[in-house]
């Protein structure tokens, strides 16, 4: 099996791939990377979680971009990740259950929040907790995420 670094590496291919030939085939590779990534997803600890999804959560959007049928299945994913990193959070004594309900807002209304800047957001979370926690740092970076690819949809790049 890949070492953490490889798979990083070959998602990041993947995405770029993605976008320069979106064929049938290079459809079922990303769906198993996205399959993939909710594997590890389960399977990581909080520092290799970090370490492995802040760079790979850019390529969803390469995917969504390239793929639009991915839609649902990357959303879902995201908000998967974000419930962890929250839970994780919630562990650790903090509430942080906001981020969790706008994340599902995001996905179930996605139009009522198209056009909404990353800038506004970045700014509710330093009300929320400022903080290195890596787990809140991947919550912004899925939320941010979540919004790259609502406003990449809604506008229809």
């Amino acid at each position: 099996s890949l070492l953490p670094t490889e798979q990083i590496f070959a998602i990041q291919l993947l995405s770029f791939l993605c976008i320069q030939y979106a064929l049938p085939k290079s459809l079922s590779v990303a769906r198993l990377a996205i399959n993939v990534m909710g594997t590890l997803l389960t399977v990581l600890t909080q520092s290799k979680r970090y370490a492995f999804f802040m760079p790979t959560l850019p390529c969803l959007v390469s995917f969504c971009q390239a793929f639009p049928p991915l839609y649902e299945d990357i959303m879902s994913l995201l908000i998967q990740i974000g419930q962890v990193c929250a839970s994780d959070v919630a562990t650790q004594t903090r509430d942080f259950d906001p981020i969790i309900t706008r994340l599902q807002q995001l996905k179930e209304k996605p139009h009522e929040l198209s056009g909404l800047c990353t800038d506004s957001l970045n700014k509710s979370y330093s009300r929320d907790v400022t903080c290195l926690d890596p787990d809140v740092r991947l919550c912004q970076c899925v939320e941010n995420t979540i919004i790259e690819i609502i406003n990449m949809s809604v506008s229809g790049v």
